[in-house]
């Protein structure tokens, strides 16, 4: 289909399509990571061109073989894997860039919005704002006594980052930033930091400006996983009050755009979303899952702090 598309013979009249992207995320991450290896090498366009021109393959660690285009591989605190890294190269073959997103779980409430145009969640609002948007199964954590809370983290927020840099690549050939990956130790454990979260990776504020503990995988449920929300004396010495916690989060937000990690509608998020939080409070673990959580628009601009 990506080879027809690009061709002469075109199906969709008036569009034309100049590259196309693969990408795949959990199961289907393996589809992209199994094409790469067994067929892209083997496989061109009637000038000799690539069929695809760029990859994203997200939730899973497979090795890659270096092929002629950008792969950009992006893994949470469950699905990365310390044996099979491979170093960041801009150069062909081998182009390839490995994102650790600190804080993430496999699956989220917010998963389903992956991509969505901030149009697109506007229309959504009602609905989102009065209805949880996924059944996080039966995790142990989230029975009685109640301590926990599922982790919500947006992987969306870091993605919508990854698919614009894919593009610019493709198009302009600007590379996308570099990121460290998880700090691990000597058998390819996590490090932990003080309040129990990822050292390293890809960095947001729902690490570095900590509210909770987040937790890579949930007892009995496996892709998903839980928070447990750090104490309100913990948060009182961290933050003192909400407004210091509202531009810590501001200044990670903005900085984050800067470098290209974020899209602005997303900075806008990450700020709405510390804007109506509890903070110094501790996160209320009885209250159910919903994208945005209470965070206001997703579509507001990011003045600089």
């Amino acid at each position: 289909m990506a080879a027809l598309l690009q061709s002469s013979s075109d199906p969709i009249r008036g569009l034309r399509v100049a590259d196309v992207i693969m990408t795949g995320f959990s199961a289907t991450c393996g589809t992209v990571t199994t094409y790469i290896n067994d067929f892209h090498p083997y496989t061109t366009l009637v000038n000799g061109g690539p069929i695809v021109s760029g990859y994203v393959a997200g939730g899973c660690s497979p090795l890659l073989t270096p092929i002629n285009v950008l792969v950009i591989g992006a893994n949470t605190q469950l699905d990365f894997n310390a044996a099979t890294r491979q170093p960041d190269q801009d150069t062909s073959p081998g182009q390839f860039r490995l994102y650790e997103i600190a804080g993430a779980s496999h699956f989220a409430p917010a998963d389903n919005l992956f991509t969505s145009s901030p149009k697109v969640l506007h229309l959504l609002a009602p609905v989102i704002a009065s209805e949880p948007l996924e059944d996080y199964q039966e995790c142990t954590e989230f029975g009685a006594p109640l301590y926990a809370a599922i982790n919500d983290f947006p992987k969306g927020v870091i993605f919508d980052g990854i698919f614009r840099n894919i593009e610019e690549w493709i198009l302009y050939r600007k590379p996308p930033p570099h990121a460290q990956p998880f700090a691990t130790d000597s058998s390819g454990q996590p490090i932990l930091d003080q309040y129990g979260n990822f050292q390293g990776g890809v960095r947001t504020p729902y690490v570095d400006e900590p509210i909770s503990t987040r937790v890579g995988e949930g007892t009995n449920c496996f892709l998903w996983a839980y928070q447990v929300p750090l104490s309100q004396s913990t948060l009182q010495a961290l933050y003192g009050n909400q407004d210091t916690y509202v531009q810590q989060v501001g200044t990670e937000a903005y900085e984050l755009l800067q470098e290209r990690w974020i899209a602005d509608d997303d900075a806008a998020q990450l700020i709405n979303q510390a804007a109506s939080s509890s903070v110094p409070a501790p996160l209320d673990t009885s209250l159910p899952p919903y994208f945005p959580p209470a965070n206001g628009p997703r579509y507001l601009r990011v003045p600089p702090p």
